[in-house]
C-alpha cells in the first residue's frame, strides 16, 4: 500500500470543516440574495406609493371637473412629491388618460405607469447583477358610494306602496328598500310600471299584481344610508366637527310680512356671487305662503311649516329648503322648481347641503314612518305631487324619517334623487334622474378609489 494504511485512507478529519465553510458560504449567498430583495421590495414599494398618489390625484382632478392636461398634471405633480421626477435619476412618469391596458379603458379613469432604470444591488454584483429595473402601475376613477337613486330606509313594514297606475322611472340608477319584513313592497293592480336597473331588498313582495319594467331582487344584502351623516334641522351642519346655530333674530322672517301677514311673494338672493351656499335665511310663522316668491343661494330654513298655494309658482334656485318643523304643503295645480347648490367637492369643510334640494331632518317630528295612507290630506306623510301639480327637484329629497307620497296622475314629479323611510306611489308618476350621473363633479355621493 506503499506506506500507506488502510486506517489513513479512512481518516475523514477535516472534513467537516470543508463543508462548515462551504454552508457558511451559501448562508451569506442566500442572506446578500435576502438583502437585495428586501431592498427592492422596499424600492417597488416606494414606487407603488408614488404611483397609487398619483393616480389618486389625477382622478380627483377629473372629478372636480378637470381637463386631461390638468389631471396629467397633477399626477406628475404627485408622483414628483413623493420622490418620483420625471426623467431623473432614471425615472420614467407615464400618464394614461384613459388607460390603455386592463379592465377600466373609459373616460374618467387614469392610468399610471411609473419605472425607475438600473436600480443598484448590494450583494446582488458578485453574481452578475449590478442593478435591476423596476415599474408599478395604479389606476384610479371616481364612483358613486350608492348606486340607488331610491333609498328607502325603514328597517320593517312595507317601504313601497305602489298602486292603480304608478310610474316611477330611475333608469340611471337602481331602487333599494331596507325592510326586512315580507311586504317590503305592495303593490296593487297590475297597471304599475317601475323603469330601473334593479329593485333590491332584503325584505319581500306582496300584493295582487307585479310591477312591470323591473326585476325584484329579494334577500339582499342591506345598504348604508348614503347620507347618513347629516342632521340639518335648526342647526347648520357645515362638516364635524363644525356647527352653527343657523336661526337668529338678524336672518329671520316673521309675521312682519308684508303686505299679508304669514305670505311671501317676494325675491331673497343670499349671495349674489354664488359662491358659498352656506348663508342661511329663516321664515318662524306656520305655514309660510311662499306662492310666487324666488329664494336662491342659501339654505332656507321654514321653522313652523311651509305653503304654495293652488295655481302658483316658486322658484328656488342653488339653495335647499330646510323644512325645520311643520308639514310641506302644496296647492293643486303648482308649478315649483328647486335646484340644490352644486358645490365643487374641493370646497372645505364640507357642506351638508350640497346636492339636497329639500330636507325634513330626522328632528322634525312632524313627520315619521307610517302605513301608506290615501288620504291626500294626510299631514304625516310628505306629499311631493298632488292633483295637476308639477314639480321638479334638481336635487335630492332627503326625508330620511318620513313617508314620501304622490296622488294622482294630472301631474308629475322630477328629482334627482330620494332618501326616505317610505315611499307611498298612488297613481303618481315620479321621474328619478340620478345626481350623480349627472353632477359627477360636485356630487357628494362620489368617491375616488383605486380600481386597478
Amino acid at each position: 500500500m506503499n506506506g500507506v494504511s488502510m486506517r489513513s485512507m479512512r481518516d475523514e478529519s477535516g472534513q467537516a470543516l470543508i463543508l462548515t465553510a462551504t454552508s457558511l458560504l451559501v448562508l451569506m449567498g442566500f442572506l446578500a440574495l435576502a438583502t437585495d430583495v428586501g431592498i427592492l421590495f422596499h424600492d417597488r414599494r416606494e414606487l407603488q406609493t408614488a404611483a397609487d398618489g398619483a393616480a389618486v390625484a389625477a382622478a380627483m382632478e377629473y372629478r372636480n371637473g378637470g381637463s386631461d392636461a390638468q389631471a396629467t398634471a397633477s399626477a406628475v405633480a404627485a408622483a414628483t412629491s413623493n420622490g418620483f421626477t420625471d426623467s431623473a435619476n432614471g425615472v420614467t412618469v407615464t400618464i394614461h388618460t384613459p388607460p390603455v391596458t386592463g379592465f377600466h379603458q373609459s373616460t374618467g379613469n387614469v392610468e399610471v405607469d411609473i419605472s425607475q432604470a438600473a436600480v443598484p444591488t448590494v450583494f446582488m454584483g458578485l453574481f452578475g447583477s449590478n442593478t435591476v429595473d423596476i415599474s408599478a402601475r395604479a389606476v384610479a376613477t371616481y364612483i358613486g358610494v350608492s348606486k340607488s337613486c331610491i333609498w328607502l330606509g325603514h328597517s320593517t313594514g312595507t317601504d313601497l306602496t305602489i298602486r292603480g297606475a304608478a310610474k316611477i322611472i330611475a333608469t340611471n340608477c337602481g331602487i333599494y328598500l331596507n325592510s326586512t319584513s315580507s311586504d317590503s313592497i305592495k303593490t296593487t293592480g297590475n297597471g304599475n310600471t317601475i323603469d330601473s336597473p334593479y329593485i333590491d331588498t332584503p325584505g319581500g313582495t306582496v300584493g295582487s299584481g307585479t310591477p312591470q319594467g323591473t326585476t325584484v331582487s329579494t334577500g339582499t344584502a342591506p345598504q348604508d344610508n348614503p347620507f347618513n351623516t347629516i342632521t340639518g334641522g335648526n342647526t347648520v351642519t357645515d362638516g364635524e366637527p363644525n356647527a352653527a346655530t343657523a336661526c337668529t333674530p338678524s336672518n329671520t322672517t316673521s309675521t312682519a310680512l308684508t303686505p299679508t301677514p304669514g305670505k311671501f311673494s317676494g325675491t331673497i338672493d343670499l349671495d349674489p356671487s354664488g359662491t358659498t351656499s352656506t348663508t342661511v335665511h329663516c321664515f318662524s310663522d306656520a305655514n309660510v305662503d311662499v306662492s310666487g316668491a324666488t329664494l336662491s343661494n342659501g339654505v332656507f330654513v321654514f321653522e313652523n311649516g311651509v305653503k304654495i298655494g293652488t295655481n302658483s309658482t316658486f322658484t328656488m334656485t342653488n339653495a335647499t329648503l330646510d323644512l325645520d318643523q311643520g308639514v310641506f304643503n302644496e296647492g293643486s295645480q303648482s308649478i315649483f322648481d328647486i335646484t340644490a347648490p352644486k358645490i365643487p367637492v374641493t370646497v372645505t369643510p364640507k357642506q351638508w347641503n350640497n346636492g339636497i334640494a329639500v330636507l325634513v331632518p330626522p328632528t322634525n317630528t312632524t313627520y315619521s314612518f307610517t302605513a301608506c295612507n290615501p288620504n291626500p290630506n294626510d299631514t304625516q306623510e310628505l306629499m311631493i305631487q298632488f292633483g295637476s301639480a308639477n314639480q321638479t327637484f334638481s336635487g335630492y329629497i332627503y326625508a330620511p324619517n318620513a313617508t314620501v307620497t304622490l296622488h294622482d296622475q294630472g301631474g308629475g314629479t322630477t328629482a334627482a334623487g330620494l332618501v326616505a323611510a317610505s315611499l307611498c306611489d298612488l297613481s303618481g308618476n315620479i321621474d328619478i334622474t340620478g345626481f350623480n350621473a349627472l353632477n359627477p363633479t360636485t356630487s357628494p355621493l362620489t368617491a375616488v378609489t383605486l380600481v386597478e
